[in-house]
């Protein structure tokens, strides 16, 4: 999680505009993944390697009209051994995420919008 923590943070201190590639992993990551999830994997029996099915869907959910057109969403399912690695992204979002119970506490991130910037919202809430 550390070598996972450090290259996110690496990764968001990027000069903007620079091009980040998903394989530009650092080495030390890569090979603590690996230990990880072979760990586990060497834990099953023989029965539990043949049954076990894993997948991880990647990619927006949404798939509304505004984010197809306009944001070109896209998702993808992996399977297999290596979908696991996003176990490790399940964790670091969690961590990081504030979740919203309520309507109150989802006011208090995002105030409701009064006057000409709700007026516009609703003129153009199609397009957006």
């Amino acid at each position: 999680m550390l070598h996972y923590g450090r290259h996110r943070a690496a990764m968001g201190g990027r000069e903007e505009g620079t091009y980040v590639d998903v394989k530009d992993t650092p080495e030390e990551m890569v090979e603590a993944v690996d230990a990880l999830l072979s760990s586990y994997w060497n834990s099953l029996t023989e029965e539990e390697k043949r049954r076990v099915m894993y997948y991880l869907s990647i990619g927006s959910q949404n798939q509304d009209y505004r984010g197809t057109i306009m944001d070109g969403e896209v998702a993808a399912v992996v399977s297999g051994y290596h979908s696991l690695m996003g176990v490790i992204d399940l964790f670091f979002m969690s961590a990081t995420t504030t979740w919203v119970d309520n309507l109150e506490g989802l006011d208090e991130l995002l105030p409701p919008e009064s006057g000409w910037r709700r007026w516009v919202g609703r003129y153009i809430q199609k397009a957006l």
